[in-house]
């Protein structure tokens, strides 16, 4: 006859380390190194950090509300009638926040003129104030981020 041992089994592997956690001999061994200021090279350009970089217009609650405020008050549409849709724009939130390396990565298509909406998106995220920098391990560093502008 066949008995299951896996309850008794495991019953005692966890006494086993209960009474070694106990012992002077017992380590904990962290499953990370310790995070220091040579982990985070200050030239690399992340895209998710511990701590996003932040942008606060007029004293928005959040982000969303800031990022809204501003594209009411600075959008100018384009003089032509018709296109409607969503630009995106890539660009990297530098060290001291302001905006760097500002590119459309995907326009309004459907449109002869699309050019003129990519052209305002870019001239949009150009001018925005300063930015939070994103941090990691305590240090400010620099950040890819993508913003969308609705036409």
């Amino acid at each position: 006859m066949i008995y299951n041992s896996g309850p008794i089994i495991l019953i005692f592997i966890t006494q086993l380390l209960t009474l070694n956690a106990y012992s002077q001999e017992f380590k904990l061994i962290p499953p990370f190194p310790e995070r220091t200021d040579s982990l985070v090279n200050q030239e690399d350009i992340y895209t998710i950090v511990e701590q996003q970089p932040s942008f606060n217009y007029k004293n928005g609650k959040d982000f969303i509300e800031s990022y809204l405020m501003y594209l009411q008050d600075s959008l100018r549409y384009p003089s032509l009638d018709g296109c409607h849709g969503r630009v995106f724009v890539e660009c990297i939130v530098e060290r001291d926040g302001t905006l760097n390396n500002i590119h459309v990565i995907k326009g309004i298509s459907d449109c002869p003129e699309y050019a003129e909406y990519n052209k305002e998106a870019i001239r949009l995220i150009l001018h925005m104030p300063k930015w939070t920098p994103g941090e990691q391990a305590g240090n400010k560093v620099r950040v890819r981020i993508m913003l969308a502008v609705d036409f």
